[in-house]
């Protein structure tokens, strides 16, 4: 998934930070601290006068994926039984 940040001024905080800016020019408000840089399952790269956020996609081994799998299955079966 990709999504487009680019400073500006913000109506709803009443200052300029990082809002997200779709390809209508609409502008989405993930509050003043929210930053597109350093996030670890994202990258970003620039683009226009903003930057790009790509989410990163690993492909993992067959048998990594069955694994893990397996175990997801296994917790999901132990919250199951457990008595609360």
């Amino acid at each position: 998934m990709r999504t487009y940040f680019e400073q500006r001024y913000c109506n709803e905080c009443v200052i300029v930070h990082w809002v997200e800016v779709t390809h209508r020019q609409k502008q989405i408000c993930h509050g003043e601290a929210y930053s597109p840089h350093g996030d670890p399952t994202h990258f970003t790269r620039r683009l226009g006068h903003g930057v790009e956020v790509i989410e990163k996609s690993y492909s993992l081994p067959l048998i990594w994926q069955m694994t893990l799998e397996a175990k997801q299955d296994e917790r999901d079966t132990i919250d199951q039984l457990q008595d609360w």
